[in-house]
């Protein structure tokens, strides 16, 4: 289980700041910021918006999970690169397409929703390696 929460916690930090630089950035593109401030999304006064930092944790809890079950199926000295890839297809690809073909946002914004969660699985199938080989 210590193999499981301590990286989790420590790995929901790290992809919590990726997604804020990353999503800061794409905000510098006006089709962006507009997505942003047009109301789709509660406003940052309701309390359970505070709720939404949660994810990343919750996100690294499970992917610490998943390695923890699946890393000796993964062979190489690129098998935290492939884990990445695998986390990558199994949460953000499925999440983006229903996010891009349900929602009225620039396709910019759910581009930047992908590159963050690219970053983030590449990131987290490395990291889960470093920390529990």
């Amino acid at each position: 289980m210590k193999k499981v929460i301590e990286p989790g916690l420590l790995l929901g930090l790290i992809m919590l700041i990726v997604s804020m630089i990353v999503n800061y950035l794409f905000m510098l593109i006006p089709s962006v910021s507009t997505d942003y401030y047009s109301g789709f999304m509660r406003s940052w006064q309701d309390p359970l918006m505070m709720a939404f930092f949660l994810y990343p944790f919750i996100l690294g809890l499970v992917f610490a999970w998943l390695w923890a079950k699946t890393k000796t199926s993964f062979k190489g000295k690129w098998r935290g690169g492939y884990f990445g890839w695998l986390l990558f297809f199994l949460t953000t690809v499925p999440g983006m397409w229903v996010t891009y073909t349900s929602f009225n946002l620039s396709f910019l914004t759910i581009l930047s929703w992908t590159v963050a969660g690219f970053i983030n699985a590449k990131i987290a199938g490395f990291f889960l390696v470093w920390r529990n080989p």
